[in-house]
């Protein structure tokens, strides 16, 4: 399975302290994707100074399908050499894999496939590096903390056991995949039809507020 990675945008300052003068300063992250599976993991290159590294390398796993695990673990760290553990957690998020792909005997199956797409990263607050908040790096949180362009897909392989390794994604592919990261400007409508189970205390004509994610 082919995990393909080309970017990450809007990664949070991470480095204690320099908050204040980020538009002073060269950027204050240096991240580094890790995808973990069954025990194995395989790691991106540390791009430094970038909220937004242009990985392009795929991270391939070899698989058999049906899988036994079925989660896919990807963490985003920052890498800095004063920090004690030398990483630390920006977001951590996941991959189902049952959720990308269909075992059947007949035509209506399919291998894993995603994308290419932009998968959101939430974690503590982006204003929040370290501290009381700083658990909800390793789950799902309810800060954002960046998004990553990426695409999943399959093909044979006829070696034995399961292994990762990584390689550059072909120049042709990044050229190919550029018309994917323009931004365009759009208007979400989020229509709330109904409510229930509000703690009194937020009612009485009081406003209550919904976050859409």
């Amino acid at each position: 399975i082919y995990f393909r990675f080309f970017s990450a945008e809007e990664l949070p300052v991470m480095d204690s302290g320099k908050t204040e003068c980020k538009l002073a300063r060269p950027a204050m992250c240096d991240p580094v994707l890790t995808l973990s599976y069954c025990g194995v993991q395989q790691s991106t290159n540390i791009y430094y100074a970038t909220y937004n590294p242009q990985f392009n390398t795929d991270i391939i796993f070899n698989i058999e399908i049906p899988a036994v695990t079925d989660k896919i673990v990807m963490t985003l760290h920052d890498y800095d050499t004063n920090d004690i553990d030398d990483y630390e957690l920006i977001s951590t998020t996941y991959l189902a894999l049952s959720e990308i792909s269909h075992v059947s005997d007949d035509d209506t199956g399919f291998d894993p496939t995603f994308g290419p797409t932009l998968l959101p990263l939430y974690g503590a607050p982006k204003h929040v590096g370290t501290g009381m908040f700083s658990e909800l790096n390793e789950k799902d949180g309810v800060g954002y903390r960046g998004r990553l362009l990426l695409e999943v897909f399959t093909k044979p392989s006829y070696s034995v056991g399961l292994f990762a390794q990584k390689a550059p994604v072909p120049e042709s592919v990044i050229a190919a995949s550029a018309s994917k990261r323009k931004a365009q400007q759009c208007v979400l409508v989020v229509g709330v039809i109904e409510a229930s189970m509000i703690l009194p205390e937020f009612g009485n004509g009081k406003l209550v507020k919904f976050e859409a994610r």
